[in-house]
């Protein structure tokens, strides 16, 4: 597969395969069943060495997600953006206030709280440096009766 690669890095538009890391925990909210999604980064195949390259999620621009997701097609509710240096520059053309504000929102790797929705079904994707989309499903399982 060698001769078929771009010769440098930036020039690969895209990997074969790859996996979005996530865990998703349950907890109880009164009469409410909730959901989070924590985002652990991805790992995706370099065809150049063969390997196996990890990327954490403080290392990524964006990661997306889907609470209610049909199987069909992805229509994010949240999108996060754990790469903080990025924020620095948003954080100077706002004035610092406002960008502190939306960091807390929406910087980091764990999502908010959200109610299983009718599909009980959620999706992950991510996007990387080059473009490569990644997307990763799981169902909800249903909870016990108390």
């Amino acid at each position: 597969m060698e001769s078929l690669l771009k010769a440098t890095r930036s020039s690969q538009i895209f990997c074969l395969s790859g996996i979005p890391e996530i865990r998703v925990r349950s907890r109880s909210g009164g009469e409410a069943e909730l959901w989070k999604v924590e985002f652990g980064g991805m790992t995706v195949f370099d065809p150049e060495t063969g390997a196996f390259e990890h990327k954490k999620a403080e290392e990524l621009p964006i990661w997306l997600l889907d609470t209610d997701y049909d199987g069909c097609c992805f229509v994010p509710s949240g999108a996060l953006f754990p790469r903080t240096e990025a924020w620095e520059v948003v954080g100077r053309a706002l004035g610092g206030s406002m960008a502190d504000r939306m960091q807390r929102q929406l910087a980091g790797s764990a999502s908010f709280w959200f109610r299983p929705g009718r599909h009980r079904r959620i999706a992950v994707k991510t996007i990387d440096d080059r473009g490569t989309e990644l997307l990763v499903v799981r169902s909800l399982p249903r909870e016990r009766a108390k």
